[in-house]
């Protein structure tokens, strides 16, 4: 199946509609990859059927944004965060709380919240009580964050001791398995959420600390714009906001710059 230029403004057409998200004409070979197979698979001829079939099937449109949704992560991705989180922004909770809430926003396959979750188990184990929210529109990974489950590639990156004390290894046909020990997902509650729709609506839980990295890169400007009010609105004050290392956005050079600190690259703070 081909697509032309005029079907990719189609499907972003959709995408901005419903997730506030767009896809870059240069993946035009990624997204013949991703759907052509589904398209075959449904029966329809060419693409703009099935675009007129996800207008009127729910279901089939979070189908269609699994597809279409980036999901690159692992555990310890762009460790300067962690080391942020762990030297700084814990300590300076902690001097007036021992409960901490975080929210890893488009958390995928869960390796961000479920690598914070060990991070606090080592450095602060007995000192604070912390419950993390991952949240992402893609059902499929979700799925997979909830099961807690890795391969040994998927974990390599993690220390010897964090996998001894974090993890089950797998036998018989779980071998080559690891899966996360339950006191630990026990602090973790991973939910269907579409930013887009929670930029609109936002939500009643306020965070500590929201992390949502390389993900905002997905979204036009008004959109980003608008799902970082509401992360402001969303976190506690002092709360703090971790950005990817992909995302070219400042918020102290910000239109809304009253109320976001730069403390560090990609990091901010609610004042």
């Amino acid at each position: 199946m081909l697509i032309a230029e005029d079907d990719i403004q189609d499907i972003n057409q959709i995408l901005l509609a419903e997730t506030g998200t767009f896809i870059s004409p240069d993946k035009k070979n990624l997204i013949e990859l991703r759907l052509s197979s589904r398209i075959k698979e449904l029966g329809f001829i060419d693409l703009q059927d099935y675009l007129a079939y996800l207008k009127m099937n729910n279901q089939e449109r979070l189908i269609f944004f699994n597809l279409l949704t980036t999901n690159y992560t692992n555990f310890c991705r762009e460790s300067y965060h962690f080391e942020i989180l762990i030297k700084e922004l814990i300590p300076q909770i902690l001097k007036t709380k021992d409960e901490i809430s975080i929210w890893s926003a488009g958390c995928s396959s869960g390796e961000e919240a479920y690598t914070i979750a060990i991070l606090l188990n080592h450095f602060f184990a007995n000192k604070l009580n912390f419950n993390i929210l991952g949240t992402d529109i893609n059902t499929e990974v979700l799925r997979a964050a909830k099961t807690g489950i890795y391969t040994q590639e998927e974990i390599n990156r993690l220390k010897p001791e964090y996998l001894f004390n974090n993890f089950q290894q797998g036998v018989g046909k779980y071998e080559g398995y690891y899966r996360v020990k339950a006191q630990l997902r026990e602090n973790i509650k991973f939910e269907h959420l579409n930013l887009n729709k929670f930029a609109r609506e936002g939500i009643k839980k306020k965070f500590d600390i929201i992390f949502c990295r390389n993900v905002l890169i997905y979204f036009n400007e008004s959109n980003r714009k608008r799902v970082i009010a509401q992360f402001n609105q969303s976190l506690t004050k002092p709360g703090f906001l971790i950005l990817g290392h992909s995302e070219n956005i400042n918020l102290a050079k910000a239109e809304n710059n009253s109320i976001w600190e730069k403390i560090a690259r990609n990091s901010y703070q609610k004042i």
